[in-house]
């Protein structure tokens, strides 16, 4: 019979210690820590995005599991009425370049289970979710860089 190995830590506050990461023995073996620690950078509270990312690289070694739990800081105890902050004004720019955008959503089509999708020929019939999560984990990336250095952009991404 073999025993877990058991590792315990001190954790401060939530600004100094602000999320704890539990992984399997494969990611553990695949990945260093500060490997592990320069992944989560990217991913400040995105817990799903973050262990997707982990769970990708690690998963030639074998199955494997990653599960990232965020602390929130305390909430003040006394909170001010501040307004929320008024939407800024959409600006006619006549260059017609686009000089600032909003993005609230992507979406990326995948197909899961037994059924025949509608467009069996459309390029999301057969991705997987795990390719529609690879998708979005490196356009997150992409928007997270300089509007400069991207590719295209996210719209390109979305389906």
């Amino acid at each position: 019979a073999t025993s877990p190995d058991v590792l315990t830590a001190q954790l401060s506050a939530a600004d100094r210690h602000s999320f704890l990461v539990l992984t399997s023995s494969v990611i553990s073996n695949s990945i260093s820590s500060t490997e592990l620690m320069n992944i989560s950078l990217g991913y400040d509270l995105q817990p799903r995005a973050f262990c997707g990312d982990v769970a990708s690289r690690a998963a030639q070694a074998g199955p494997c599991t990653a599960v990232q739990v965020n602390f929130l800081p305390e909430a003040p105890t006394q909170v001010e009425a501040v307004p929320p902050p008024t939407k800024k004004a959409k600006v006619a720019h006549t260059s017609g370049a686009t000089q600032s955008m909003r993005l609230r959503h992507i979406l990326v089509k995948f197909h899961e289970g037994p059924k025949v999708p509608e467009e069996p020929k459309a390029k999301w019939a057969s991705r997987s979710r795990l390719d529609a999560e690879k998708i979005l984990r490196v356009a997150i990336a992409e928007i997270r860089q300089d509007r400069k250095q991207w590719k295209k952009p996210p719209k390109d991404v979305t389906e």
